[in-house]
Parts: structure tokens; C-alpha cells; sequence
């Protein structure tokens, strides 16, 4: 049997919520935030993708070629700024909170205008990227 392993990286993005690993659109198995599973599967050609546990966000497939006795180690992250993105809407939400009165309105005014950028790149994973939100990497 040939030996198909998965490493999801730990994020802070989506930590709480399981992926979904499918292998040739049947389900293989959950991967919790940094957990590391394998499986074994037949050899052969087989086509993988992983889906988030909510909405129709997923990944790429990636097209393996297994030999009878081969490995093949594939490696789970978010999209490409996940983590950056989700630790700067929790520093401006602190920000935000521990500052006085009297910076609010002009804070107010500066969180609104970084925000935007923010939301619309959310926005894209979620709709046109929607097959980006995941990334399936193939480790050697």
C-alpha cells in the first residue's frame, strides 16, 4: 500500500474550524489545526482537494502519481496572507479598544480606511478565490 501524509500548518486563521480531505471525491478524512495524519491508498494516479468545514471554500486540486510503495507528504495552509491579515484586525481591535476618547474619531477614521482593503480580500477568497482558499502543497 503506498502512503499518503498530510501536515496542516498551525494557523491562527480558521484554527477552530476542521478541513476536509478528499481523494478522488470521496472523503478521506479531517485534519484539525497543526495535526498531522496519513493514510494509505492505492497506487496510481488520484486527484486531491480539501474543503473548509463551512461554505463552498476549498482548494485546488493537486494531482498525485502514487507507485505501490511510495509516499507522498502534502502539506495544508491557508491562503496566502490568512494569518497576517486576521493578527492586523486583532491589533486594531485592541488599538482601538485601549486608546482614549480623544484619539477615537481620528482612529475611527484610519481603522475604517486600512479595514477596506482588508474586507475586499476576504471578499475575493470567499467568492472568486473561493478554489485559492486553501493551499495544497506538495512537500519532497
Amino acid at each position: 500500500m503506498a502512503k499518503l501524509k498530510f501536515i496542516r500548518t498551525k494557523q491562527l486563521s480558521d484554527r477552530l474550524r476542521e478541513i476536509t480531505v478528499y481523494l478522488d471525491g470521496k472523503k478521506l478524512g479531517n485534519i484539525s489545526n497543526g495535526e498531522t495524519k496519513e493514510y494509505d491508498i492505492s497506487s496510481g494516479q488520484h486527484i486531491l482537494y480539501a474543503k473548509i468545514d463551512w461554505f463552498w471554500c476549498r482548494s485546488r486540486d493537486l494531482t498525485l502519481t502514487i507507485n505501490e510503495t511510495g509516499a507522498k507528504t502534502i502539506t495544508i495552509a491557508p491562503y496566502k496572507y490568512a494569518d497576517h491579515l486576521t493578527s492586523f484586525c486583532i491589533f486594531l481591535t485592541i488599538l482601538h479598544i485601549i486608546l482614549d476618547n480623544e484619539l477615537k474619531p481620528k482612529l475611527d477614521y484610519i481603522v475604517g480606511i486600512l479595514i477596506i482593503p482588508i474586507f475586499l480580500i476576504i471578499i475575493y477568497y470567499l467568492t472568486f478565490g473561493r478554489k485559492d482558499y486553501i493551499t495544497l502543497k506538495e512537500t519532497i
